[in-house]
């Protein structure tokens, strides 16, 4: 069994300037032990003092707020490259779908149901397709919880794809059960959220002029060391598992 973990960044309303961005990473099963001891040993290591539930936050991180209040810059980069040392270590797959807004030009498409249901609809087009090239294993979605009403809306587009298909795919492969539980209690999460904020800022710098910041570097710098990990079809093309819509 392939487990996926999901993080979303931004929002899907027209109201707020950021683009819609979801990104998984993808692990095998025989995989997710060394991910996690490795998670888990780093922060031990960097935050002896803290508690079991501590959280690797990157957009605190980046930010030096929340736990991170007076994280110097140096020492964002080292736990930033870390990080996505170990990540690429346990060689997961990752997937990441951005909806520019700013590229959604109709009017009648500028709201919040139509974003989502092509985020989520392309991401579990590519995890399909993903899990029929890798064999017979199925897929199980894990999710930081966020609250009643967000959660029932993820698992009933799951539910529709699941009846429904897409254009391109059947689904076969994923389970439409979700576990949702708090991003304190899964070291997974964490690093899902880390590989979805450098896609984020990344994918706005390139398209936004000014100049660069620490936050762009560090994301630049993580982006760059992430692309290769994201999902290439066999059948429909190098780095099928990162899409920008439309």
């Amino acid at each position: 069994m392939y487990l996926i973990y999901i993080d979303e960044s931004g929002k899907p309303n027209f109201n707020d300037p950021e683009n819609f961005i979801l990104s998984a990473v993808v692990i095998h099963e025989s995989r997710w032990f060394l991910l996690d001891k490795l998670i888990r040993e780093m922060k031990d290591r960097r935050f002896p003092q803290e508690s079991i539930y501590f959280e690797l936050h990157m957009g605190e991180i980046a930010s030096s707020t929340g736990n991170y209040k007076g994280l110097d810059v140096p020492s964002k980069f080292s736990i930033a490259k870390e990080l996505v040392s170990i990540i690429k270590s346990a060689n997961p797959f990752l997937i990441s779908v951005v909806i520019d807004k700013k590229r959604i030009t109709k009017k009648k498409k500028q709201n919040e149901e139509f974003v989502k249901k092509w985020a989520w609809n392309l991401m579990f087009e590519r995890l399909e397709v993903l899990l029929n090239e890798m064999g017979d294993d199925f897929g199980f979605i894990t999710m930081d919880a966020e609250n009643e009403w967000e959660d029932r809306t993820i698992r009933r587009l799951l539910r529709i794809f699941n009846k429904e298909g897409s254009k391109y795919v059947q689904s076969t492969r994923l389970i439409t059960e979700i576990g949702f539980t708090g991003s304190e209690y899964s070291n997974m999460i964490q690093v899902v959220d880390a590989v979805c904020w450098a896609v984020r800022r990344e994918y706005r710098r390139r398209h936004n002029s000014g100049n660069s910041n620490v936050k762009d570097r560090l994301a630049r710098s993580m982006f760059t060391a992430l692309r290769p990990l994201h999902f290439s079809s066999k059948k429909l093309g190098k780095q099928y598992g990162y899409k920008v819509f439309p």
